[in-house]
């Protein structure tokens, strides 16, 4: 092609064929265009485009890739959209994380086009690539509790009231608080949420030989919601949701319990003073037709007094300015 060798050296020849068959004789005419081929190597292997989310962990974008790497050097173009990469280790990384909100590529439509030139020791091969920047949710709540992903299992002991302790934040917002929506899921009538303490808890007592979950099989299934705190009304795509299969496990029944006041091995309780009442005791696990037995022990244990049914109280009402606890401070 680079060389015609037809009459007017424009890789267009004509030719003029003839047939005869006795006195009978015809012409036709042929005309020939030659066209051009790429007679130059494949040099890169690599696509010629490519695409990045952004606010994601990592600024790496593309790694080129060579038919014949010990033939050639790479390296990259920086004029135009390749200012704003490196190459490094024979990886093209973005030099600060891109917005899609704020391009900066040259047609401001978040395609950057950068250049690779591959040299053989006597001439460069360009290869093109297009980094094509993606949007990304923003401002988003993400849900981290319970190993933050879509789903989770959690056991719970029968006759155990607590759940679970929520955690969500905003992560690439100004605000990282959250809120959560109501509780939903085909079982979420059994269940309630604190959110000052983030507790997720049971209403009532779990029962193991008594499921009410809707399969009743001791897994009730409950789905939470987070969304950032400044949201008014909140587009789906910055909500998080996590569903929650709770397993209710069986617990010994003829084992005593105490489930007042949250039902630990402590509880603090804060109480008036001039006041003897502090709390009923509240117990399960009690065989049928015997009422449980109350003791009392602990360094202040000579200024209280239960009862048959479990009602703690002052033997004497405590005064504030007069402490009258072991270690005098009023936390008896």
């Amino acid at each position: 092609f680079e060389n015609p060798l037809d009459a007017r050296f424009s890789n267009s020849y004509q030719v003029e064929l003839f047939a005869q068959d006795g006195p009978d004789r015809t012409r036709h005419f042929i005309s020939i265009a030659v066209t051009d081929v790429n007679d130059e190597p494949v040099v890169f292997t690599s696509p010629k485009g490519v695409v990045y989310t952004e606010n994601s962990q990592s600024l790496d974008v593309y790694t080129p890739v060579l038919a014949d790497p010990t033939s050639y050097t790479v390296r990259l173009d920086p004029s135009a959209d390749g200012q704003f990469f490196n190459f490094n280790n024979g990886v093209v990384s973005f030099k600060t994380a891109p917005d899609y909100e704020t391009p900066l590529d040259a047609s401001k439509g978040n395609d950057y086009i950068i250049k690779l030139k591959a040299n053989d020791g006597n001439r460069d091969y360009t290869h093109l690539v297009i980094i094509n920047v993606l949007d990304a949710p923003e401002h988003a709540a993400v849900i981290s509790s319970n190993g933050g992903g879509e789903t989770a299992n959690i056991s719970v002991l029968e006759n155990h009231l607590a759940v679970s302790t929520l955690a969500a934040s905003v992560p690439t917002g100004p605000d990282p608080n959250v809120s959560f929506e109501g509780l939903t899921g085909k079982d979420a009538q059994f269940f309630q949420f604190d959110f000052p303490s983030r507790a997720l808890t049971f209403k009532n007592l779990p029962d193991f030989e008594n499921p009410q979950d809707e399969n009743r099989d001791n897994v009730y299934e409950v789905i939470i919601t987070a969304v950032p705190a400044t949201c008014a009304i909140c587009e789906e795509f910055r909500k998080d949701r996590q569903t929650l299969f709770v397993r209710v496990t069986d617990e010994v029944e003829d084992k005593v319990r105490i489930i007042s006041n949250g039902g630990q091995s402590t509880a603090s309780i804060s109480h008036p003073e001039r006041s003897t009442k502090v709390t009923t005791v509240q117990v399960v696990g009690a065989r049928v037709g015997f009422a449980p037995v109350f003791t009392i022990s602990g360094p202040d244990q000579d200024k209280f007094a239960i009862s048959a049914s479990g009602e703690l109280s002052f033997k004497v009402a405590p005064d504030f300015e007069s402490p009258s606890d072991a270690d005098r401070n009023n936390s008896y």
